[in-house]
């Protein structure tokens, strides 16, 4: 009697389980993406008893409500817990492996039993506050694996607890191949989004090298961190480094967002050269960014000794509005950059808007507002690459235009250069000029009285021939003096016809014959150049006058095509070697190098050249 009763039971809840009202999912036919997604047909129940799965089997009073509102189930704040049932079969005539995947990273606790045979067993037990290596199967989403024999029918019951929170998931029953290639897939994309993260990286440190500055500094930890937050949204933070440690799992994603943000702020104030001078934002800012400090250890002890769920709600809700409000406070930063026409400031607002949008889309997911599908690559890890590829091109533009800027300063100040150049050469000429009047008018006058009054003197012919002969050196000295002072002729003549006619008058006036041979078509030199070069003939002319010991001298200027090549020669007696350079010859070699120009000299007795190679500044 005994056994037919529970026989009788038996066929109760079977027929409740399994009866014509639930969805059945045939495992053969989920050969397409749309068939994966198996939300809308499940049924479920709110426990706020607490009971088991046994106790859940044996209910006949249960109210099982149907799914089929849409391709995800959500519910908001709930103070119980949820069991869900589920029905599959397959018609292959192998046995097969498929897998039941949740995709809500935060359940609390989750547990698959199957029915068969009239018999419950559990497929495995999991949750966020579990060990990764507890799960059934190595996913970042909740995996439960489910083997079907042929013909098999089985019927599941799965207990999910995320009490007082919100509960958003979607339900998809997986062949074992798809896991797979969702698993590639997934880490093929990590893969490529972690190399434009290290392409930034790398960029940063290089401008760190090159430019020395902080921006790139902040900038490169910045990427490593937001490659820790791309890892920490997909779990695979508690996967790969501490798997062991489910506490710190639920709490790493707020402390990589407010750390994240913290950075972000941080970094656009050094890029958009935000300053308290120039920005009403500024202390804003700032504030912003101690907050953000400060909810760094908050979430920890928080999460640590405050278990209560009302308490994480409003950290929860805190946290939320830190992020966007934060963001916004960063594109009204940037916008007011933009007012000020600091043009780089776009880039970082094109980044940061993506990155506020994919925020708000994720969090209305989230809250089970919009559905959409959250595999990897989505919206929120694309906004988070392109948003670090903006920042790292608004950076280049941003040096770009400082090398621009600093090119057209250097320019602005070369010719500020110049022109006080210019102007010091003006003064000079006009000193000198004065000075030249004053040698050739009070000078040579008083020079001429001296020389009429000794003639008048009554002193022996031979002091008075000497006196004479003194006065007119003299008087022959301070005439060149005041003619090297103030070649007046360089203002309206070239220097060779200068030149030519200065040797006319010392053939006049010296018992050295000079000669003046000019070779090929003139050009024109620079002002600053004539007086250069002719302040070294003047120097090479004087020493020849006063040590050669020559009887003839030839001064010859050869116009080439890019120089002009002087050469000044005389038969002397030379240079002796052992003589020490005077300070004509070190005046030479010091305008040589000012002038950038070539000398070479070769003495010996009898002949002294001098070559001197002047390039063409047209």
């Amino acid at each position: 009697m005994q056994i037919l009763q529970g026989v009788v039971s038996f066929l109760l809840v079977l027929m409740c389980l399994t009866g014509q009202t639930q969805p059945l999912i045939v495992a053969d036919d989920l050969s397409e993406e749309a068939d994966w997604n198996i939300s809308n047909k499940i049924y479920y129940v709110e426990d706020a008893f607490g009971r088991n799965a046994q106790q859940i089997l044996h209910s006949s009073n249960l109210d099982w409500q149907h799914n089929n509102v849409g391709f995800t189930f959500h519910k908001v704040h709930t103070p119980n817990t949820y069991w869900f049932r589920i029905r599959v079969t397959t018609r292959s005539a192998q046995a097969r492996m498929y897998y039941l995947q949740l995709s809500n990273r935060g359940i609390n606790e989750t547990e698959l039993f199957l029915l068969k045979n009239g018999r419950l067993s559990s497929s495995g037990k999991t949750g966020d506050i579990y060990p990764f290596s507890q799960r059934p199967f190595p996913a970042v989403n909740f995996t439960f694996p489910i083997y079907l024999q042929p013909g098999d029918t089985l019927t599941g019951l799965l207990y999910c607890d995320k009490r007082n929170e919100n509960l958003n998931v979607k339900f998809r029953l997986l062949p074992a191949s798809v896991v797979e290639q969702l698993d590639d897939k997934a880490n093929l994309f990590i893969g490529f989004f972690s190399g434009v993260l290290l392409m930034a990286f790398l960029v940063s440190l290089i401008l760190l090298v090159i430019f020395k500055e902080v921006l790139n500094l902040w900038y490169a930890v910045y990427i490593i961190l937001t490659f820790n937050l791309l890892l920490t949204y997909e779990g695979l933070d508690f996967k790969w480094f501490y798997p062991e440690f489910p506490f710190y799992a639920g709490i790493t994603r707020f402390i990589a967002s407010s750390v994240s943000l913290f950075l972000m702020m941080h970094v656009m104030q050094l890029f958009c050269n935000q300053r308290k001078t120039e920005s009403k934002l500024y202390g804003i800012v700032n504030l912003w960014k101690i907050f953000l400090v400060c909810m760094v250890p908050a979430t920890w002890i928080i999460y640590r000794y405050f278990p209560d769920i009302s308490v994480k709600k409003i950290h929860f809700i805190v946290f939320l509005i830190q992020q966007l409000l934060g963001i916004a406070l960063v594109l009204v930063s940037c916008m007011e950059k933009i007012v000020q026409r600091y043009r780089p400031a776009i880039f970082y607002f094109l980044a940061v808007f993506l990155l506020l949008y994919s925020g708000i889309i994720s969090i209305l997911i989230e809250l089970g507002i919009l559905d959409r599908n959250t595999d990897a690559p989505n919206l929120l890890q694309w906004s988070i690459v392109l948003e670090v590829t903006l920042i790292s091109i608004g950076i280049l533009y941003k040096y770009q235009l400082v090398l621009r800027q600093n090119r057209t300063l250097t320019a602005e100040l070369m010719d500020l250069k110049l022109s006080s150049v210019r102007d010091m050469l003006l003064i000079q000429r006009e000193e000198q000029a004065r000075i030249a009047e004053d040698l050739h008018d009070l000078m040579g006058a008083q020079l001429a009285a001296v020389k009429f009054k000794t003639m008048g003197l009554s002193i022996q012919p031979e002091e008075k021939k000497e006196i004479l002969n003194l006065v007119d050196d003299i008087s022959q000295s301070s005439r060149t003096i005041a003619h090297n002072l103030r070649p007046s002729a360089l203002h309206d003549h070239d220097l060779s016809d200068v030149m030519a006619t200065y040797i006319k008058q010392l053939n006049q006036q010296q018992s050295i014959h000079f000669e003046f041979i000019q070779v090929g078509i003139p050009k024109s030199l620079s002002p600053e150049q004539e007086m250069n070069l002719y302040k070294m003939l003047m120097e090479l002319i004087t020493n020849i006058l006063r040590h050669s010991q020559a009887t003839e001298a030839v001064v010859q200027f050869c116009f080439h095509e890019q120089h002009l090549e002087v050469i000044v020669e005389d038969n002397g007696k030379g240079i002796p070697p052992s003589t020490s350079e005077g300070m004509g010859l070190a005046n030479i070699r010091k305008r040589i190098r000012e002038g950038k120009c070539k000398l070479h000299v070769d003495t010996q007795p009898g002949n002294t050249t001098f070559i001197i190679t002047l390039p063409y500044f047209l």
